[in-house]
Parts: C-alpha cells; structure tokens; sequence
C-alpha cells in the first residue's frame, strides 16, 4: 500500500487532494501543476509519497521537460530525496532540470519527499509527470 500525500497550495497536485492508498502492484501518478501543459512560473510543490514500513518506493520518470541549466543552475528543478534505509540519514535519489527520456529511480525506503520549484528565469516547459510503486 502506498499513501500520497500532497501539500496543495491551490495549483499544486498529485492526481487527487487527498491521501490515497494503492495496492502493491499498482501505482499513483504525480505530475507537475498544468501537466501536460506547461507549469507555472514561481511553483512550490511537494508531495510525501509513504508505504508501508517494510517496503520501498519505485519512482519511474515517465516524461520529464523542465527549463534548462542557465549559467550553471537549476531554476526549475525537480528533486526526490528521503531517509536512508535506518532512517539516520536522509539522501538525494535525484536532482535535475532539462530534459530526460524514461529513468528509474529506486527509493531505499519506505518514504521519500518530492519536491518540485519553479523560478522566473526562463519559459516554462512540459513538466514531469511521474509514476510511483511499491
């Protein structure tokens, strides 16, 4: 089972408001605001994605469009980043802006943070929009 939990701030969603439960097999979708569209400009999105203590999360990139490093920064960026397996640590599983084909990311726990920021540096592109399972 897989909770999605999503700080909305109006624009900000994952495909539903509220905490949902997926059985293990299955997946939620979390996409950027406006997904396929094009994001707005100055998000803050972050969704805590949490199953249960003994499993771990699969994050599949499904489709990824963000603006493009300007003078070496990341203004758009999406990260996915949580606690290490002994929940001691916390690490970055990804980190990144521009674009990518299809990429897998495995969670080494049973939560993760994804965080999505927008800056006003450059056009907004497609977004992302990503597949999560247990």
């Amino acid at each position: 089972m897989i909770h999605v939990v999503s700080r909305v701030d109006g624009t900000c969603r994952s495909t539903t408001d509220a905490a949902v439960a997926v059985m293990s097999g299955s997946g939620q979708y979390v996409a950027s605001p406006g997904y396929p569209d094009r994001y707005y400009m100055f998000a803050d999105c972050h969704w805590h994605l949490v199953t249960l203590r003994r499993q771990s999360l699969l994050v599949t990139i499904v489709d990824f469009e963000l603006d493009v490093r300007r003078a070496g920064t990341c203004h758009d960026r999406l990260d996915i980043h949580g606690p290490t397996r002994n929940q001691r640590t916390w690490t970055v599983y990804f980190s990144d802006c521009g674009a990518l084909g299809k990429h897998v990311i495995d969670v080494d726990s049973n939560e993760a943070v994804v965080t999505f920021v927008s800056g006003g540096a450059g056009p907004a592109q497609r977004g992302f929009l990503l597949h999560v399972q247990c």
